[in-house]
């Protein structure tokens, strides 16, 4: 079980959830999420509390596992958790019993590249984004294959899983996507150009990313810093084999939480 170190009333909670499993002979190991210490060959669930970046830490560093997480929300929005930090009580004998339905999310591989030299990796969720972080403008280009998706000159670039169209993407004016489908979004943030636009493409293409102007730009992966880049540099990033599985203890549609934990409706939708 991870919990947010950042918020007090997480580790309350995770005793609490620790002692109601425990008398079910179920073994608990608790850590903080930016400092895990759990014994990965006998991860069987992992257990989250916090908010979608608790989740979202805690997905790239126990990716590799290919264990199902459960978020239990003690964030905000709390848009890829399951159920409520309430709602535990009602839930734990399903969760006991194994009573409940795994989620697929996609997610990216990116990679970062000098030349044919690879300097580092890592797996996102969410998104990946290039930004300037002074006032001078981003200008790189945007291909797949040998076809030129676009040159974007601005403050920077958005690429985004389904799952991260409703984050950063959104908030840039992107597009929303259903997360079970499997395409990947670009949303230019800030362009110079009125007439660049948030573009989908599918899943199963590479994308490459090629600056040509980058004074102080940084590389960041589902929020975390991941690279400086430089006019020698390259990213590739493609859908990974794995996927995130995350638990679903109650059925809750897609766009009902889209109304929900987003606020695009003041009102109840009733259809009409």
């Amino acid at each position: 079980m991870l919990r947010n170190k950042l918020k007090p009333n997480t580790m309350a909670m995770a005793r609490k959830i620790t002692r109601q499993l425990q008398r079910f002979n179920i073994s608990v190991e608790a850590g903080d999420n930016e400092d895990p210490h759990l014994p990965e060959q006998e991860i069987d669930l992992i257990i989250v509390l916090g908010g979608d970046g608790t989740i979202l830490r805690t997905a790239r560093n126990y990716f590799g596992l290919d264990r199902p997480i459960l978020g239990i929300n003690m964030g905000t929005i709390g848009f890829l958790s399951s159920i409520e930090e309430h709602e535990f009580d009602a839930y734990l004998e399903k969760l006991v019993a194994g009573d409940y339905d795994l989620e697929s999310r996609m997610m990216l591989e990116t990679r970062l590249f000098t030349g044919d030299v690879l300097i580092a990796s890592s797996f996102c969720l969410n998104e990946i984004v290039i930004r300037s972080r002074t006032a001078h403008m981003v200008k790189l280009k945007a291909l797949t294959g040998e076809q030129l998706i676009g040159t974007y000159r601005g403050d920077g670039i958005i690429i985004a899983t389904p799952t991260g169209s409703t984050a950063y993407s959104l908030s840039a004016g992107g597009p929303i996507l259903d997360p079970f489908m499997e395409a990947i979004v670009l949303t230019p943030i800030s362009p110079y150009y009125l007439h660049k636009r948030p573009i989908v493409i599918s899943a199963h293409r590479k994308l490459v990313l090629v600056p040509i102007t980058c004074m102080e730009a940084l590389v960041s992966v589902d929020g975390e810093n991941f690279s400086i880049l430089r006019e020698d540099h390259r990213i590739e990033i493609f859908k990974s084999d794995l996927q995130l599985k995350l638990v679903k203890l109650k059925e809750v549609d897609f766009f009902y939480r889209l109304l929900n934990k987003l606020g695009r409706s003041e009102e109840p939708d009733d259809g009409r």
